[in-house]
């Protein structure tokens, strides 16, 4: 990628992060400042590697959720 284009998507999660719902928004922060990071040093992963951790812990935590409103819903 070019470094416009990831700054296009570093713009684009800004705009998400303040628009969305905590987790969402949250996820956005953590991914702009990945792609912002990796556009000026793109050596630097440890944003990245905190934005997909955050993103599994959200999705584990909705399944976690969604399998005991079906299990007490039995």
């Amino acid at each position: 990628m070019r470094k416009s284009e990831l700054r296009a998507l570093a713009h684009l999660f800004e705009f998400a992060e303040g628009g969305s719902p905590m987790p969402v928004g949250k996820l956005a922060e953590h991914l702009g400042k990945d792609i912002a990071q990796r556009s000026s040093d793109p050596s630097n992963v440890l944003e990245h590697q905190r934005a997909t951790s955050y993103a599994y812990d959200v999705v584990s935590r909705r399944e976690e959720a969604r399998r005991r409103k079906e299990g007490g819903a039995a």
